[in-house]
Order: C-alpha cells, then structure tokens, then sequence
C-alpha cells in the first residue's frame, strides 16, 4: 500500500505530497500499531521551507521492536536453535548405540 502512493514522489515534491500519505496510512491501516507509529514519527518532523527534516532517525520509530516485537522477541523462536542441536546429538548417541549393537568382536569375525 505504501508502496503504491510514494512510488511518483521525487526528493523534490515529498514536502507537498508527505501530507496525502500521512492521510493514507492512518485512513487505510487496519492495526492501530502503524497509524501511531507512523503520527510518532510524523510528530518528529519539522516542516520550514518546502522542505522536511527529521529529528531523529526513522529507525527510531520504524524498527524490530517496534514493528515485530513478538516474532524478534519471542522466547520459544529464540530457543528453537539450541532445542534443535540438542536433538541432533541426542539422536547421533541413539545413532551410534544402535549402530554398534550389532557388532560382534570376536577373533574369528571382525
């Protein structure tokens, strides 16, 4: 949807054009996560000359924590790497147990 409205905008019409999609994202958004994300954001921004400068950085605002808090911060993701390891080496021991079960050293069958 962003995508749609600034893909005519040059770095020379944003100042005229940052108001409709402001309007946009806050009329279109189903979350209310983004709207207020975006109005943070859009309260950052001082407007002087047809121009618009920012005041802090828009990772500030539109970031990992923010946007996706519950998949970058979610405990059961982050223990699924180790979980995963511990089940190859329980499985290679299992691997090997069963593997040399069978094997018989004796002196005349090696």
């Amino acid at each position: 949807m962003l995508l749609r409205h600034t893909k005519n905008i040059s770095f020379e019409n944003v100042h005229k054009e940052h108001f409709n999609i402001t309007e946009e994202i806050i009329r279109n958004q189903k979350t209310a996560r983004i709207a207020n994300i975006w109005r943070e954001f859009d309260e950052s921004l001082v407007y002087h000359d047809e121009k618009i400068e920012n005041t802090l950085d828009a990772d500030h605002f539109f970031n990992e924590s923010t946007l996706a808090s519950n998949l970058f911060y979610n405990d059961f993701l982050k223990n699924v790497p180790n979980t995963l390891v511990g089940l190859g080496v329980i499985f290679t021991f299992i691997g090997l147990v069963l593997g040399l079960s069978d094997l018989s050293i004796t002196s005349d069958n090696i």
